[in-house]
């Protein structure tokens, strides 16, 4: 599995759908971009994906009823 892809796929569908995008939704449209979203086809690859970005401070993560709610953080 290529991390790096993952990310850039998730970026892509939080500048293109979000600004905040739970997890079901990045993998709802990660199926509409199969070129660049091979990895995020289950909710443990964009979450892991997610939690990295993170962890490094370039996403926000919420808590919601049933999951979680990302969104790029802002500087």
């Amino acid at each position: 599995m290529d991390h790096s892809s993952n990310t850039q796929c998730v970026l892509y569908l939080l500048k293109t759908y979000g600004p905040s995008l739970t997890t079901a939704q990045i993998i709802e449209h990660a199926s509409k971009h199969p070129e660049l979203c091979k990895g995020c086809k289950s909710g443990g690859q964009v979450i892991t994906t997610c939690i990295n970005l993170t962890k490094t401070g370039i996403l926000e993560r919420d808590t919601i009823k049933g999951g979680f709610v990302w969104k790029i953080k802002h500087e």
